[in-house]
């Protein structure tokens, strides 16, 4: 009888074909999963910093403002109080800033709507309204469309992945 020692040549390129044809279906769908998991992170950061701001006007009693700036691709919010309430969301009432942050943003993604700027809330949970739209364009990983109710400062939030 002959005995074997290992595997031939043959035996093994065919185990390495199998594996390479394998690893060619699951590693792009390991990197859409990133960046899937980049953009949810990235639009739920938005939704909590909105809600801290409308928070903030509640519990100060007074009257808050969201602004979300964007420069060369990067987004930053910025958070502010008035030490009494305003009937209006202009820049010459006396803002304080309580927070700033600069917005991770994957670099597929933008942010545009009309929310793009300031965005008030008031002590009665109103607010001046607004909505962003979060979108990768057309490469299909995700978006999130976001709307402030005017009356009642409601967020809705819509978003596929």
């Amino acid at each position: 009888m002959k005995r074997h020692d290992g595997y031939s040549i043959v035996e093994l390129l065919v185990v390495l074909g199998i594996l390479a044809l394998i690893a060619g279906f699951v590693l792009p769908n390991i990197g859409d999963s990133v960046k899937k998991y980049e953009f949810r992170n990235s639009y739920r950061t938005l939704i909590e910093q909105i809600s801290t701001v409308k928070s903030e006007a509640i519990t100060r009693n007074t009257t808050s403002r969201l602004s979300l700036q964007q420069v060369a691709g990067v987004y930053t919010l910025t958070a502010y109080v008035t030490p009494t309430p305003v009937a209006n969301c202009n820049g010459s009432n006396p803002w304080t800033q309580i927070s700033t942050m600069t917005l991770d943003v994957p670099r597929e993604f933008q942010i545009t709507g009309s929310g793009v700027g300031d965005i008030c809330f008031y002590r009665d949970s109103s607010s001046t309204g607004g909505q962003y739209v979060y979108d990768d364009g057309a490469a299909n990983i995700g978006s999130a469309t976001i709307t402030i109710a005017i009356a009642t400062g409601y967020l809705d939030v819509d978003a596929t992945y």
